[in-house]
């Protein structure tokens, strides 16, 4: 009897582990999907207004920057026009508009917000690869080690 029932303790014990070693790869295969379905979007959502993310990254420093006249930012020539319309409404007498730079080098999405002493780089690709690295470490942290039978 208590050679069948450490039996049964064991096989449960291989059973529960096998069950922890399941929901941490579906737990990994969620978040990898979530985030190619995250990817996928903000793909199309640049597509669609490449000067949306340019207009982000400059509104986050309007504040600090608000009245200064020598801010350049280098942009994808797609989201130079609808950057351009975007900001021409605010430009009133007092506020200098910033100096746009169309730059082919750049994908859509991203640009380079400069001034004299500082700077702003929005880089898709890179914020990419950084979430990338972030998932991998805390999914590999999240992986619960197989113990033996």
């Amino acid at each position: 009897m208590a050679a069948a029932l450490g039996t049964i303790s064991d096989a449960l014990a291989t059973l529960e582990s096998g069950l922890d070693s399941l929901r941490a790869e579906a737990r990994s295969d969620a978040a990898r999907l979530a985030f190619a379905f995250a990817r996928k979007l903000a793909g199309r959502l640049i597509a669609e207004d490449p000067a949306a993310p340019v207009l982000d990254a400059f509104a986050s420093l309007a504040f600090d920057l608000a009245n200064r006249a020598d801010i350049t930012i280098r942009l994808h020539p797609d989201a130079l026009a609808g950057v351009a319309a975007a900001l021409a409404p605010a430009q009133d007498g007092d506020r200098p508009a910033p100096r746009l730079l169309a730059d082919d080098t750049l994908p859509p999405g991203d640009c380079r917000i400069d001034w004299p002493d500082g700077g702003l780089i929005c880089d898709h690709a890179a914020i990419e690869a950084r979430l990338d690295a972030l998932l991998d470490r805390h999914l590999a942290s999240q992986i619960i080690p197989e113990t033996p039978p």
